[in-house]
This record gives structure tokens, C-alpha cells and sequence, in this order.
């Protein structure tokens, strides 16, 4: 259904366009160009361009904290263009598999917003826990925002 590939340079603008989208824009952090480009320039973390059957980009993923030294894998942003069609289930089923049996996590995490209630509610279906609240820990649009953290540790990991 997808396949994920090494990020490149080139599709930033891509990624730009995916992030602002209005059905995106409030659930994730706004990068420029050139945060982009620098972050995917920093060893300690990794870009993965989402694509379907037709060769098409339908998001990207950005995992982070690659040199950990206790394996703790960031998986920092998922973003999908097209919802409802399986793609973010696909792509977390490739990133939980991807992490722990190349990238040796023993701990796979990430943060959602408490009222991304979607993302939530895939991320504990597909084997995250949660972990605690970073109570109103972000400042963004005029208010603060609650970031719920979860996780999967590999010997959950099925």
C-alpha cells in the first residue's frame, strides 16, 4: 500500500505544502525550508518520504534520537495527505518494524496533541500506551497545548 524511502533534498517543497495543509497544520510544528533541510542534514535523525502504489508522495515521516545511546527511538512527525485510506496505519505498521529491527529501538515514542483524538486513538490501536500529559507544554495560535505521551517497547512489539 506504501513504501517508504530515504528522504531527499528535493521534496521539501512537497513536505512544506503537506504541513500547512489546513487538515495538518494545527496537529504538527511548522517547519521552514530550511529547518527542513537542516534537520534532515543531522545524523541523529532520519527523513522517510511516504509514497503509494502510484509513485505518488502521500506524506513523510521524521524519526529522531538515531544515536541514543538507551535506544530510545523519537518518531517526531507523521504526516499524511490523504485520510481514511490506510496510509498512516501502513506507515506506522513499516516505522514500528523499521525501528526496532534495523534501527535496534528498544523504545519507540512520540507525543500527540490531547485533542488530536484520531492520531490517538490509531497510535493506541496499533500498540502505543500512553505514558503521561505534558500539561499545556506547547504555545501555539494563541493557546497552549497538551501533549500526550506514548509509547511501544520492542517486546511488545508484535
Amino acid at each position: 500500500m506504501v513504501e517508504l524511502r530515504h528522504s531527499l533534498a528535493k521534496e521539501i517543497p512537497v513536505f512544506l505544502s503537506i504541513q500547512i495543509d489546513p487538515e495538518n497544520k494545527e496537529y504538527i510544528g511548522q517547519y521552514s525550508k530550511e529547518e527542513h533541510l537542516e534537520k534532515m542534514n543531522d545524523p541523529n535523525i532520519q527523513y522517510l518520504t511516504v509514497f503509494d502504489i502510484n509513485n505518488k508522495i502521500v506524506g513523510f515521516v521524521i524519526l529522531a534520537g538515531l544515536k541514543d545511546s538507551n535506544h530510545n527511538i523519537e518518531f517526531r512527525r507523521l504526516v499524511i495527505t490523504e485520510k481514511g485510506k490506510g496510509y498512516g496505519k501502513a506507515t506506522i505498521e513499516f516505522i514500528k518494524k523499521y525501528a526496532f529491527e534495523k534501527l535496534n529501538a528498544y523504545r519507540l515514542w512520540l507525543d500527540v496533541y490531547d485533542f488530536n483524538e484520531r492520531a490517538f486513538y490509531v497510535y493506541q490501536k496499533m500498540g502505543f500506551l500512553e505514558e503521561g500529559r505534558k500539561q499545556e507544554s506547547i504555545q501555539g495560535e494563541g493557546k497552549r497545548k497538551t501533549q500526550i505521551l506514548m509509547s511501544i517497547l520492542r517486546k511488545d512489539f508484535v
